[in-house]
This record gives C-alpha cells, sequence and structure tokens, in this order.
C-alpha cells in the first residue's frame, strides 16, 4: 500500500503554495465527469473556515505558526495585516469550488472544540488582542449560522441544489478521513498533522473506506431535511461552547 506524503518532499514554504495545492486537488477533481466526496471529520473541514475572513486568518496564522513553521511567523503574535487580500480571494475560491462538490459528511458535535482552544491558547498567552479574539469569535457563530442554512436546504450553494448531506456522528471516533469515489478516479486522504495529509488509490483500502462509511452512516443521525430537531440541538451545542469562550474572554 502506498501513500502519498502532500509536503513531505516539498514542505510548505508559504500559504500561497498550500491553497495552490488545495486548487490542484479540485482541478483534479473538476476533470471528472462524475464525483462524490465522503467526508468524516473530528473538526470543521478547512473549506468552511474560507466561509469568514477573519476565521481564515486564525487558522492560517495556526498552520503557519505551529505546523508548517514558516520562519516569518515564528515571532509573529496575530494580526490581520500578515495576511495580504490575493490570500483571501484564494481561499474564497476554493469555498466556491468545494461549494459546488457533492458531499456527504460526518461531523461531531467536538468539530470547533481544536479551533476555540488554539483561540484561547494564543489569547492566554498574550499573542492575541481581546478585539481580535472577539472578532474570530464572531466569525466562528457566523459560519456556524451558514452551516445551519446549508444543512437545512441540503445545500451549500444556491447553484447546486441537494449537494449536501450532513450527519451527526456521536459515537464513533474518527481522524479527518476524505473519500472521492467517481467511475475514473478513487482516492482517500487522511490528515497527518492537519492540515497535511496523506493520499492512497490503493484498491483494498478503498472498498476498507467505503465499507467503513457504511457502518458509520448507520450509527449517525441525518441532520438537515427530516431530522429538524437533532439539527437544531445539533448547532445550538456548537453555539453555546462559542458563547462560553465569548465570556471568558470578556471576564463574565
Amino acid at each position: 500500500m502506498k501513500f502519498k506524503i502532500q509536503n513531505k518532499i516539498t514542505p510548505v514554504k508559504d500559504i500561497h503554495s498550500y491553497l495552490h495545492g488545495l486548487k490542484m486537488t479540485f482541478s483534479k477533481l473538476n476533470q471528472l465527469s462524475d464525483y462524490q466526496i465522503l467526508y468524516a471529520t473530528r473538526e470543521l473541514p478547512i473549506f468552511y473556515y474560507f466561509l469568514n475572513d477573519s476565521l481564515t486568518q486564525f487558522k492560517l496564522f495556526v498552520y503557519s505558526k505551529a505546523i508548517w513553521k514558516i520562519p516569518s511567523f515564528a515571532h509573529q503574535s496575530f494580526n490581520p495585516s500578515l495576511f495580504d487580500p490575493d490570500i483571501l480571494n484564494e481561499t474564497r475560491f476554493l469555498w466556491s469550488l468545494y461549494s459546488e462538490a457533492p458531499t456527504e459528511e460526518f461531523w461531531s458535535n467536538n468539530i470547533l472544540d481544536n479551533t476555540l482552544q488554539q483561540l484561547k491558547f494564543y489569547y492566554d498567552a498574550g499573542e492575541i488582542s481581546q478585539q481580535n479574539t472577539l472578532q474570530i469569535l464572531e466569525g466562528i457563530a457566523d459560519v456556524c449560522a451558514k452551516c445551519e442554512t446549508m444543512t437545512v436546504s441540503n445545500s451549500k450553494t444556491k447553484t447546486k441544489p441537494n449537494n449536501f448531506k450532513l450527519y451527526e456522528n456521536k459515537i464513533l471516533h474518527t481522524t479527518n478521513h476524505v473519500l472521492v469515489l467517481s467511475n475514473q478516479y478513487n482516492a482517500l486522504y487522511l490528515t497527518f498533522d492537519n492540515p497535511n495529509y496523506l493520499m492512497t488509490q490503493d484498491t483494498e483500502f478503498i472498498q476498507y473506506s467505503i465499507s467503513w462509511y457504511n457502518t458509520i452512516r448507520e450509527n449517525s443521525y441525518i441532520l438537515g431535511t427530516g431530522g429538524g430537531h437533532n439539527t437544531a440541538l445539533f448547532f445550538k451545542e456548537l453555539t453555546e461552547k462559542i458563547d462560553r469562550l465569548k465570556n471568558y474572554v470578556i471576564g463574565i
């Protein structure tokens, strides 16, 4: 079984190179006549961060400083001015690509925990101001509201109806696990040091993953159409987590 390790041979040197890699992945998918993405994750998929500029900037700050170890970020505190407008144009474009993809996604109510913990860590360390912290929390709340709207409509964009099916995974632990299926091309992407990932097209592993997704689907709750109460409760729990950190930051 062979894995292609993204950024192993050529480590991320800057944010643009990482975003370019994501665009190249989608350019390959866009060449397929018919495909589906199955996405099981323990944290919010990276593309949803791109729905809000403040949240985008914070997550790219964390990746650049802690994961990619880009030298220019080594001794930087968070500041929106670190990110040129072209980066935000790229992330918005990446969201537009992802929003049109047909996806079946499996989230838990812990999907915000990592981001909220990162935000608290940098706030407590004095590397992000109270004002910026509160603005990012507003950004997270904004993304949650948009995700709830998409879930209820079963669509990530008006141009592609019924291209989004979301489940709440309450009992099965998962890493970030993305399976792409089509008549021409199958691939499995696994995050290792998020947001970096491993990729394989091994046939046996793909078949195992299809069976694994059948299992996780059987043990998850559908949100959106047909799951109104579950949907409202799911996003209410996420909002309460955001509010708890907000209250901590403002001293309530």
